[in-house]
């Protein structure tokens, strides 16, 4: 098939690697880890080893026309989801699928916006990557990949989508209530990004500590509590067991939000914790862990860290 990915992040790039070993792949992104790949190839380590050659361009309007993609991946920051399927746009055809391996609530509503439902997949991810340098990825966690279809009369395409990422190393399973797969890896994510960033640490820390632990559980249980308020119907000692279960199986990973504030980019936090709170607020449910990491993170993206931010968080019910 025809995939292009938009966005070479650590998570678009190990994807775009794997599914080039049978497919015909273009990476769409920019600075030096396009050039290197383009020069040089993409060097995957850690869980997988790969030596891939993507097709790596910075310009969309490269694309030929004549040979639209079947598939456009999302995978770059939440923020940036408007501007992406815009570019997108003209090289979206009549019969292209537009899938979403993002973090965050929204992205889905956004690509909604420009794209009919039928022609979009939403979908998660709980594998974990770092870029370590231009070219190069580590794969730091194998996890489960879930992805399902807004409109309900499609299934012989999303099967099929689900056979081509199983066949390529990324094992897919599909859901038939995708809205709330994503919610779940978003309630996830509230938990072990922001502390992870916070610490600077790998996802394996937060098992260590008993207090984390318990502080996961917090932060877990608000989301659920603001997830159940629209009818998402999640069990919450379940949730939590999902998440230190994906701490546990990308321990050695570290998050994409860890990975922003190391970089001083603007981090997802607005798009996670931040949707968390605002809905919390609109449906009357209080969100207290989920505040403190949202504020807490906004000052360390500032470039300012209090190395005792973690512990005044988990005493908030002191």
């Amino acid at each position: 098939m025809n995939i292009m990915i938009m966005g070479a992040g650590a998570l678009g790039s190990l994807f775009g690697g794997l599914l080039s070993q049978h497919h015909q792949v273009t990476l769409v992104g920019r600075g030096r880890h396009i050039e290197t790949m383009r020069d040089n190839g993409l060097k995957i380590e850690g869980a997988t080893l790969l030596h891939a050659w993507p097709k790596c361009i910075m310009d969309i309007e490269t694309i030929e026309k004549t040979s639209l993609p079947d598939i456009v991946i999302l995978a770059v920051k939440a923020y940036d989801t408007e501007e992406a399927i815009k570019q997108c746009l003209p090289v979206i055809g009549p019969d292209t699928r537009i899938m979403t391996f993002q973090n965050g609530l929204g992205n889905v509503e956004t690509i909604q916006d420009h794209v009919p439902d039928t022609h979009i997949i939403g979908g998660i991810t709980s594998h974990g990557a770092t870029r370590l340098d231009p070219g190069m990825i580590r794969h730091g966690g194998i996890g489960d990949t879930v992805i399902g279809h807004l409109s309900c009369d499609d299934h012989e395409n999303i099967q099929k989508v689900a056979d081509i990422f199983t066949a390529s190393g990324i094992i897919t399973s599909i859901s038939e209530n995708i809205g709330k797969e994503i919610w779940s890896k978003t309630i996830v994510n509230s938990a072990i990004n922001p502390i992870t960033a916070l610490l600077g640490e790998p996802n394996g820390a937060i098992l260590e500590d008993p207090g984390l632990v318990d502080l996961v559980k917090k932060i877990v249980s608000e989301g659920v509590s603001v997830a159940n308020s629209i009818g998402m119907e999640l069990i919450r000692d379940r949730t939590i067991d999902m998440t230190l279960d994906i701490a546990r199986r990308t321990a050695k990973n570290r998050s994409s939000m860890l990975q922003d504030v190391e970089a001083t980019r603007r981090t997802e936090i607005d798009h996670i914790n931040g949707v968390i709170v605002r809905m919390g607020q609109e449906k009357g449910i209080e969100a207290k862990f989920n505040n403190a990491l949202l504020d807490a993170v906004k000052v360390r993206e500032r470039g300012e860290i209090d190395k005792d931010i973690i512990k005044k968080i988990a005493l908030l019910d002191s």
